[in-house]
């Protein structure tokens, strides 16, 4: 189009931007599509700044994450607050349209329409962008938590068939199939998931963008050894799981959920954890989805005691 702007990557990470000289003022007509990943946990207070089109300050057009949604509309004048229909840490393609002649505003989410209010007006006395960043440190108010990966400004209001067409390019650009785990701490498993614990318990993990029409998952945890010179554990198996269902998102501390099998490893069956040499020993766990074949990777370390039992009983 014509009249897009900044349609880039801002970031893989969190983007923390400004624009100015944006073609947009007073109650003009225009179209915000941005790419993001929410943040992984809900906030509390205070609210975290997606974005702020115009001056900093009432008249302008933001975008609030807050604890019950997402607040879209125009500074001190009319509002959407909206909870959206994605979860923590999901990817999602957020746009609003406002058309000027029918003073029209519009959301929608992944392409669809979400919610639309009448009667808004906006007052953008600037042409300046912020994204991801708190523009109104007077208050308690914080940078955006999450990630944006994509931002597109039009100087007019798509129409609904476009909006749809381009966050599905979108989703499919940036979905990223990805495993995560909350007992891995800065790359680090947590002991309670090893023999150091005396009783290891398998961490909880978690995943995201699977790729559509999957059917089962397999998880596999491999020991890719220690430090150059020590070879013992290279490549042993530590998790197998199989026959993980489709449906599924995660899989919890300690437990497999229904219709998932333990599978062989190499200290029995069942999750065995890290019980090693006293070295740094780094370990890659791998879901892949099927028929796709499609895997999601997580690579982490831990440093098990000198001393341990198990690893002498396993040797």
């Amino acid at each position: 189009s014509a009249n897009l702007f900044g349609q880039s990557d801002l970031s893989t990470n969190l983007a923390i931007a400004q624009y100015h000289g944006i073609d947009i003022s007073g109650s003009a007509s225009h179209t915000i599509l941005v790419t993001l990943q929410l943040p992984d946990a809900q906030v509390g207070w205070p609210r975290q700044w997606i974005l702020n089109l115009g001056q900093l300050r009432a008249g302008s057009h933001h975008w609030l994450y807050r604890s019950d949604g997402i607040q879209f509309g125009a500074w001190d004048g009319v509002q959407l607050q909206q909870k959206l229909p994605v979860g923590q840490g999901e990817l999602a393609v957020l746009c609003t349209t406002y058309d000027a002649a029918t003073r029209t505003y519009s959301l929608f989410v992944n392409g669809e329409l979400n919610q639309r209010v009448e009667s808004l007006s906006f007052n953008i006395l600037a042409g300046n962008l912020n994204v991801g960043h708190v523009v109104n440190p007077s208050q308690v108010e914080a940078d955006f938590a999450g990630k944006i990966y994509q931002l597109a400004v039009w100087t007019h209001a798509l129409d609904a068939g476009s909006v749809k067409t381009i966050s599905a390019q979108a989703l499919s650009k940036y979905a990223e199939f990805t495993l995560r785990s909350s007992g891995v701490v800065n790359g680090e498993l947590g002991q309670k998931y090893t023999w150091d614990n005396a009783s290891s318990i398998s961490p909880p993990v978690e995943w995201f963008g699977a790729p559509p029409g999957t059917e089962y998952f397999t998880l596999f945890m491999v020991d890719n050894g220690s430090t150059p010179g020590f070879p013992y554990c290279f490549g042993c198996t530590d998790w197998n799981v199989t026959y993980i269902p489709g449906y599924l998102k995660a899989i919890p501390e300690g437990s497999l959920p229904p219709g998932c099998k333990d599978g062989e490893t190499d200290g029995g069956l069942g999750y065995y954890g890290p019980s090693a040499d006293g070295s740094k020993h780094t370990y890659t766990m791998t879901l892949t989805a099927f028929p796709s074949e499609k895997t999601a990777v997580l690579n982490f370390s831990y440093t098990a005691k000198a001393t341990n039992p198990q690893y002498k009983m396993r040797w």
